[in-house]
């Protein structure tokens, strides 16, 4: 086992056993957007890799504290949308949109796209994640979506829109607005 990918070879998790648990994480996470107790999904000793801007985090403490800046005060209109997943052996990966709605109530959503992936460690918990997304992307995007807020309604991030799901899996559908959403 390596520091930097610890997939543990000595024991493989039933496929199903995997997929049950990744849709639980989504259901919490991407869909329910119930970031502390998505938190509860590490290990304790889990490490969460951001190959952009965020760096290491170290157990699921650093990665809870990581989630509410990013998802409730720097980003709360971003949300994520589900869009593929693969496992092989322990290893999950997984694509997804990171969404922005558009404040102009004619225009289309804004997106960046990312890819996770993630070991699975049994008992539905989560040893490492490391997440990968176009900086460019992700800053061309909320430059637009800062822009179009000042344009149409500057409380839009506030509002914490989510209109736009995918028709389905029904387990990656989220609320058409985040509950703290004014």
């Amino acid at each position: 086992m390596s520091r930097f990918t610890p997939v543990d070879t000595g024991k493989i998790f039933p496929r199903e056993e995997i997929d049950e648990a990744f849709r639980h994480y989504w259901c919490l996470g991407g869909a329910g957007e119930r970031w502390s107790e998505f938190a509860d999904l590490y290990t304790e000793d889990a490490i969460l890799i951001d190959r952009v801007i965020e760096g290491v985090k170290n157990g699921r403490q650093e990665i809870r504290e990581y989630l509410d800046l990013v998802m409730n005060r720097e980003m709360p209109a971003l949300y994520t949308v589900y869009d593929w997943h693969t496992i092989q052996g322990n290893c999950v990966s997984n694509g997804m949109v990171n969404r922005f709605d558009n404040p102009d109530p004619n225009g289309e959503p804004l997106d960046f796209f990312g890819v996770t992936i993630q070991v699975y460690a049994g008992d539905g918990l989560w040893c490492f994640q490391e997440d990968y997304y176009s900086w460019e992307g992700m800053q061309r995007v909320r430059a637009d979506y800062e822009r179009l807020c000042a344009e149409h309604d500057p409380d839009h991030p506030r509002r914490r829109t989510r209109a736009h799901w995918p028709s389905d899996p029904d387990w990656a559908i989220g609320l058409p607005q985040h509950p703290d959403g004014i």
